[in-house]
């Protein structure tokens, strides 16, 4: 886990991200779901090292599912997750009503994850008690979180979350479209996507302490590859209210990554991934185990004003067990394209460059 201080850090040089030594590079990732499956296969994986070793670890092992994503996640400045389920206690339970093991949380860190965003329709899935279960490992954590707060003071205290890196001041803004029909009970709130509240926030964030605004927002309709009209109109009013990025998740499949430049045409004015995709799951609905794996950079021109540059996108993909590793494994689709050595199953192989060539088009 990589520290974000709240000062300015001294500058560094970051080789697998081009650019200048001032360069702030952001990692955003899209749903890390657990399902029934997911779960066992932690839960087989954790007593097979026991047995092997003789030690008492963790009793659900998630090491495995990040590892791939490691090195590339930790040299990132800020990276950014949508975690998509509670942990709420057990029993662990995966689809409809999700709660995880806490060593999912710890392993997603230790992977080099910052920041977990928890505005989505499966926060609510154990009512109060699993709201608060979920802050309270996050506090105990010291884990960076936005989009769900205890109380409505506790939302303005903590609403945008802001982030300090390389001399950015960033502001994270988090909303979903909604709890699965089931109302959050007061105190506890969820961020929603209201416009009064959106606009309210984004008033905040155009006071001028902030460089860039992100917004992360769970909207849009499943398994469908393309943005809704609805969607449209929403980043639209983001955007003309101040927003500079804004990175969606929830139809479980990529979306288009849409630039708008300014109006020379010289610079980049906002960037918008309108899906990320899931980041693990045990989904198989075609183009739910590719997801994208979104680059965000920035930086200041010489009067200290923020600056995109050109944003990158990588697609990634959930192996199954035993095609790559014992677990469910996150990869890096460009590292294994054209490497089906890599594979123990030929099949997962073929399926992941099947998917990987119809996005590419």
């Amino acid at each position: 886990m990589k520290t974000i201080f709240l000062l300015a850090i001294p500058l560094m040089l970051i080789s697998v991200f081009p650019g200048k030594r001032d360069t702030l590079n952001m990692i955003f990732i899209g749903d890390i779901m657990q399902h029934s499956s997911q779960i066992e296969s932690a839960r087989k994986i954790a007593q097979k090292k026991k047995t092997e070793t003789g030690v008492n670890g963790e009793r659900y092992d998630y090491t495995g599912c990040f590892r791939f994503l490691k090195e590339t996640l930790n040299k990132a400045d800020i990276t950014v997750a949508n975690m998509e389920s509670t942990f709420a206690g057990e029993p662990f339970t995966g689809y409809p009503s999700f709660s995880s093991p806490p060593s999912l949380l710890k392993a997603a860190v230790e992977a080099g994850t910052d920041i977990f965003l928890t505005a989505n329709n499966h926060i609510n899935d154990k009512g109060s008690r699993g709201i608060e279960k979920t802050i309270r490992l996050f506090d105990s954590l010291g884990i960076k979180y936005t989009g769900v707060s205890r109380s409505r003071q506790e939302r303005e205290n903590t609403h945008p979350l802001v982030i300090e890196s390389k001399g950015f001041r960033i502001a994270i803004l988090n909303y979903t479209y909604g709890t699965n029909g089931v109302a959050v009970k007061p105190p506890y709130m969820v961020n929603l996507i209201d416009t009064a509240e959106i606009a309210s926030d984004l008033k905040r964030c155009n006071s001028g302490r902030y460089d860039l605004t992100v917004v992360c927002i769970h909207w849009g309709n499943e398994y469908s590859l393309s943005e809704s009209s609805l969607q449209r109109e929403i980043a639209g009013f983001i955007i003309s209210l101040g927003g500079d990025v804004i990175i969606g998740s929830h139809p479980h499949v990529p979306q288009p990554l849409v630039i708008n430049k300014s109006a020379d045409g010289a610079e980049i004015a906002s960037v918008i991934f309108y899906s990320l995709g899931n980041a693990i799951s045990n989904m198989s609905a075609p183009y739910t185990r590719i997801g994208q794996m979104a680059v965000i950079r920035a930086v200041k021109d010489p009067l200290g004003k923020a600056r995109l540059l050109e944003p990158d996108m990588e697609y990634i993909w959930t192996a199954r067990p035993g095609a790559i590793d014992d677990n469910y494994t996150i990869i890096p689709v460009s590292s294994f394209a054209g490497k089906p050595g890599e594979f123990k199953v030929r099949a997962d192989y073929d399926k992941m460059m099947y998917y990987y060539s119809l996005l590419k088009k």
